[in-house]
């Protein structure tokens, strides 16, 4: 059985997605509130943990990983009707909350939740963007440093 070690790991950065040539500001994780995770448990994109596991504290970093080894390519079958029956609440439409633009949680027949943004509500149907939000970009990581790192137990796998 493989092992592998498992660290805590905290990182400040500026990420930014790009599409089509045009870069957009996504977040933010400043110093004083970094991102946390901890290594080799799948919490995080495989490239970018892949691009800082091997850095020392202090260490800056700024790189790219592009769509199709972050959140894949848009897929435009992934935009679908679903009926207006499952957004109903004691038998009335949730006019309040499934409209455009809205996030809604929802849940597949396997149980997984997964998110997806209204893209139209029509008469019979909700017309749902099951891509990730990020599909289709190019993710940057911008004036980036690793804080603190902490080995843990190693787990198997």
């Amino acid at each position: 059985m493989e092992t592998v070690e498992n660290k805590y790991i905290t990182v400040a950065y500026k990420l930014y997605s790009i599409e089509n040539g045009e870069k957009d500001f996504e977040e933010e994780a400043p110093v004083e509130h970094p991102f946390q995770f901890i290594s080799g448990l799948g919490m995080t994109l495989e490239p970018f943990e892949a691009q800082i596991k091997d850095l020392q504290i202090g260490d800056k970093f700024d790189f790219t990983i592009p769509a199709s080894e972050a959140y894949g390519e848009y897929d435009d079958d992934h935009v679908i009707d679903l009926p207006k029956e499952i957004f109903m609440i004691e038998g009335e439409f949730d006019s309040d909350r499934v409209v455009e633009g809205a996030v809604i949680p929802l849940m597949t027949s396997e149980g997984q939740r997964i998110n997806g943004s209204v893209v139209e509500v029509k008469e019979d149907v909700v017309v749902m963007d099951m891509n990730h939000p990020l599909a289709g970009c190019d993710l940057k990581w911008w004036k980036a440093v690793r804080l603190r790192t902490k080995s843990l137990l190693k787990l198997p796998v």
